[in-house]
């Protein structure tokens, strides 16, 4: 008799989480699930490879039909060493995306390879050094397609990049790893 009144109260709370947690994974699950179809929808030439998540708790988001900020690594067209994609503020009732960003690696031509000029706290700068030169690497975005024009050295390919209404280049640097492209658009209508 005494050992019910000791678990039941012990029982009922851990219940309840199991049912929170339960909960919060399928929210998360559906949230993920809805931002790969309008992202696929939207960006019919690029495949979703992977989706970070955030904005806990995934019930309110859920709930709210927003997902306020995700990550996804996409498959990088030809001449692109990668490709990710910042989204924010998607509403999911309407469709629009407050920001989406884009982050394009393109490798360095061979030889031109740069060593990044790095700020005291160890972020990049716009600059790379290419034999004993201080280099910038600017880039424009015209018709879908980006072009990085480095001030010193072989300029990298031009490549294609979504069809995004509004996408614009927000800013270019060296990394070890080739020439990093920021490309942003705000108020992104998307597709589903």
């Amino acid at each position: 008799m005494k050992f019910r009144y000791f678990v039941l109260p012990l029982a009922v709370p851990a219940i309840l989480a199991g049912g929170l947690v339960g909960a919060e994974k399928v929210s998360a699950d559906s949230l993920t699930g809805e931002l790969r179809s309008r992202i696929t929808d939207t960006l019919p030439d690029s495949r979703v490879e992977d989706i970070n998540l955030r904005g806990r708790p995934y019930i309110v988001s859920r709930f709210n039909g927003e997902v306020s900020t995700a990550y996804l690594r996409l498959s990088p067209p030809e001449g692109v060493s990668t490709e990710q994609l910042l989204v924010q503020e998607l509403d999911l009732e309407t469709g629009k995306a407050e920001r989406l960003t884009f982050f394009v690696t393109l490798p360095y031509p061979d030889g031109s390879a740069a060593t990044p000029v790095l700020r005291t706290d160890g972020s990049y700068t716009g600059f790379g050094r290419l034999d004993g030169q201080k280099v910038s690497y600017p880039a424009s975005l015209d018709d879908r397609r980006l072009t990085v024009r480095p001030t010193a050295g072989a300029a990298p390919e031009a490549v294609r990049v979504p069809a995004v209404s509004g996408l614009r280049v927000a800013q270019s640097w060296a990394a070890e790893d080739g020439i990093h492209v920021e490309l942003t658009a705000d108020d992104v209508a998307t597709r589903s």
